[in-house]
């Protein structure tokens, strides 16, 4: 939330305004912003500041939910598995031979 609060003040924005008076002694920040057509969907940027107080990257999985007439996004952690974890899911289709791509041509180190 801080890391918001600065953003948009160094961002000089009509927001400013608006988010520091909505969010003093709440915690809560909110922002208008825009939906737009993205394919057969509708899309909603989340503003970097955000995105960054949230931890979210590029295909970071969330929650969206739809309670009471309001959309609610929520960031999913995804599990860290080990690697006895990872290959208790290999099966016999998912191994696969060796496959010759020919000869060194340059600089690779067998």
């Amino acid at each position: 939330m801080i890391e918001a609060l600065r953003h948009l003040i160094k961002a000089n924005t009509v927001c400013t305004l608006y988010m520091l008076l909505y969010g003093i002694g709440t915690g809560d920040i909110s922002m208008l912003t825009k939906i737009q057509k993205w394919g057969n969907s509708l899309s909603l940027q989340i503003p970097k500041a955000f995105a960054n107080d949230m931890r979210l990257d590029n295909d970071s999985l969330v929650e969206i939910t739809l309670d009471k007439g309001r959309i609610f996004i929520t960031p999913v952690s995804t599990p860290d598995l080990t690697l006895e974890e990872l290959l208790a899911g290999v099966n016999k289709d998912d191994i696969h031979h060796e496959v010759d791509t020919g000869r060194a041509v340059g600089d690779e180190i067998w």
